[in-house]
């Protein structure tokens, strides 16, 4: 399965920061910052910088503007991710038996890896509200997932939809607080394009360990 992210809706999310009253993309950013949308600005020229190291293509979806938060507290931009193929999943940490399995996929195409890929895996919460940073953070400790290749992005809801929306992958939330999604692993190439999808849980991944190879020879 193949998904391409339409150019006209990356243009979309790539407008430049509306400047309202408050701050919304930002709403733990200093007061100070918020009131004349200082941390926009910061923002904008961040992905600015980061995108202008790899030139992509409308079809990478590192054009997109959205800042994120890792396991680590550090603020990130998607272009900030370029330079190496990415995995790229939603899940969730509460989640009791679709992103357990999900996870365990990941782990296997991760054991599969040539000891000399640079390929890098990253989770993105669907729930951000519970999926802070120190939570991403002891849930990568408890699956036991190798930080210098993992990543786990928490980013504000409207930010997790877009990127979803995107991604081909659905999600919403149940009255028990938990939520139904769809189980994709998607790779991305250097550029951040899509270039393969894994759709599924435990589907057979030797379809992408060769897309994978192919952008590695």
């Amino acid at each position: 399965m193949k998904i391409i992210a339409p150019a006209t809706l990356l243009v979309a999310l790539t407008a430049p920061f509306e400047l309202n009253a408050s701050c919304p993309m930002h709403p733990q950013a200093p007061p100070e910052l918020q009131a004349d949308h200082s941390c926009c600005r910061i923002a904008q020229e961040k992905w600015e910088a980061a995108l202008a190291k790899i030139a992509p293509s409308d079809l990478s979806l590192y054009q997109v503007t959205s800042e994120w938060q890792t396991q680590t507290g550090n603020k990130i931009v998607l272009a900030d991710l370029a330079g190496q193929p990415q995995f790229v999943a939603l899940a969730y940490t509460n989640c009791q038996y679709a992103c357990p399995r999900l996870i365990a996929d990941l782990k296997a195409i991760e054991s599969s890896l040539p000891a000399d890929s640079e390929a890098k895996i990253l989770i993105v919460s669907i729930d951000p509200e519970r999926d802070t940073p120190e939570r991403l953070a002891a849930y990568a400790s408890e699956q036991e997932l190798d930080t210098s290749r993992w990543t786990l992005l928490n980013g504000a809801p409207g930010d997790v939809l877009e990127l979803a929306n995107l991604l081909g992958v659905r999600y919403a939330k149940t009255p028990t607080g938990d939520y139904t999604h769809s189980n994709i692993i998607t790779l991305l190439n250097a550029k951040g394009e899509i270039v393969h999808q894994q759709n599924g849980l435990g589907a057979d991944n030797k379809p992408t360990l060769e897309k994978l190879a192919k952008l590695d020879s």
